[in-house]
């Protein structure tokens, strides 16, 4: 990992007399096997210098990684890692808006309100112009969700940032607003990628009913299955529930 570091920060360059810059010939080269449309191998030579040995060793770090558990820290490592040089061009505003909807599986205008406490609705569309977020037009509305690698680069700087302690009232705040906007799918979703193991019981029979109602059984049980056992046994009407799916 600190080798992987030194390359990424271009604190080191040649390894075993082997540049780990691609150059831009190099760079040439990939574009035109990615047959992209416009190639500027100059630019792509600068934007990329010192990563391309960095990814290849944090892929033979996940490789040889002994545990899930040391695989997931070394992924964390990564996506902060391809993130934080894009990170650090945003505003204040802007990255303290991500850091904070980060938690969320999809963000609405409501929500990105509530977790940041200010009008947001200009900040999410300037997101999505520079190709943070994807913009869905819904009902009318508008629904603002994070590509993959950014959420999850987001939610690795988020928790460097806030620390353990502030990463998880942080996704309590977005449990609480998920629930008060009636999605409740989204908000045990959040409760259990986030281990909040009470919130994510509190929130089961009301997502039991909901599958209840709707005749889904299959979802309910996944969702018995994802929840803390203790939790589960502490709210038999679940299982009544599920019966009743």
């Amino acid at each position: 990992p600190a080798l992987f570091d030194a390359i990424g920060a271009r604190r080191l360059a040649v390894c075993a007399d082997l540049d780990l810059r691609f150059d831009a010939a190099e760079c040439a080269g990939i574009a035109q096997s990615l047959r992209l449309e416009t190639i500027d191998a100059p630019t792509l030579a600068a934007l990329t210098g010192g990563h391309a040995g960095a990814l290849v060793i944090a892929c033979e770090l996940l490789r040889a990684a002994p545990t899930p558990a040391r695989q997931a820290a070394l992924a964390a490592q990564l996506h902060a890692h391809l993130l934080e040089r894009l990170v650090a061009r945003l505003t204040a505003a802007q990255r303290d808006l991500l850091l904070a909807t980060c938690v969320l599986p999809r963000i609405s205008v409501g929500l990105a309100t509530g977790l940041a406490q200010r009008d947001v609705g200009l900040d999410l569309d300037a997101a999505a112009d520079r190709g943070l977020l994807i913009r869905h037009a819904v009902d009318g509305g508008v629904i603002y969700e994070m590509h993959g690698l950014v959420r999850a680069g987001l939610r690795a700087i988020a928790a460097h940032t806030l620390g353990a302690d502030g990463h998880a009232a942080l996704a309590q705040r977005a449990c609480a607003l998920l629930a008060a906007e009636g999605l409740i799918e989204d908000a045990f979703d959040t409760a259990v990628d986030f281990t909040l193991g009470a919130a994510a019981g509190d929130l089961l029979p009301a997502l039991a009913e909901h599958h209840a109602r709707r005749q889904q059984p299959q979802s309910l049980l996944r969702a018995i299955e994802r929840a803390p056992a203790a939790e589960v046994a502490r709210r038999p009407m679940v299982w009544l529930l599920a019966g009743h799916a």
